[in-house]
C-alpha cells in the first residue's frame, strides 16, 4: 500500500490579502524553497506540497510556477478570490 499526502500552505490562503506586488513575489518563492527543502526533499514519494505564485502579477505567477515545475511541485495552489486591487474573476460577464 502506498500513501501520500497533498500539503497545501497555510500562507497560500493569506495570499490574496497582499498588496506589495514584490512583497508577494518573494514570499511565495521564499515559502517555494522552503517547502521543496523541507518537505519535498525528505518525503518525495509521500508528501506532495503545492507551489504558491503572485496573484498580484499574472508575470511574477507564471515565472513562480515555471521555477516551481522545475523543483519538482507537481501542483499549484491558488485562492479562489482575487486580491482586493484585482476585479473578481468569478462573476459572470
Amino acid at each position: 500500500m502506498h500513501l501520500a499526502e497533498v500539503v497545501y500552505p497555510s500562507l497560500g490562503m493569506w495570499n490574496s490579502s497582499f498588496r506589495d506586488p514584490v512583497l508577494v513575489r518573494e514570499a511565495m518563492k521564499v515559502a517555494n524553497d522552503w517547502a521543496q527543502a523541507e518537505i519535498m526533499a525528505k518525503e518525495p514519494k509521500r508528501l506532495w506540497p503545492t507551489a504558491q505564485g503572485s496573484m498580484l502579477d499574472i508575470d511574477d505567477a507564471i515565472a513562480e510556477v515555471e521555477r516551481s515545475a522545475e523543483m519538482g511541485f507537481r501542483s499549484v495552489f491558488m485562492p479562489t478570490t482575487p486580491p482586493p486591487a484585482l476585479e473578481d474573476y468569478n462573476r459572470a460577464s
